[in-house]
């Protein structure tokens, strides 16, 4: 998407530039995860996050088999 935004600003100079900062920041939002509501507490420090959803999966996993 940023080698298409690039091309685009070549062809329409710098009047899309606002429109291209707001998909950018939108998709950096959408894709950033913050927190991890785990039974009754927020978890927000990302080893911790990393490490619940390790355990989540590898249980998961574990007790199909």
């Amino acid at each position: 998407w940023k080698q298409k935004a690039r091309i685009k600003w070549l062809f329409d100079g710098d009047q899309n530039t606002k429109y291209y900062h707001k998909v950018v920041n939108w998709r950096s939002r959408k894709c950033n995860l913050s927190g991890l509501h785990i039974g009754n507490s927020w978890v927000e420090e990302p080893t911790q996050i990393k490490e619940e959803i390790r355990q989540y999966f590898s249980n998961k996993h574990y007790k199909k088999n």
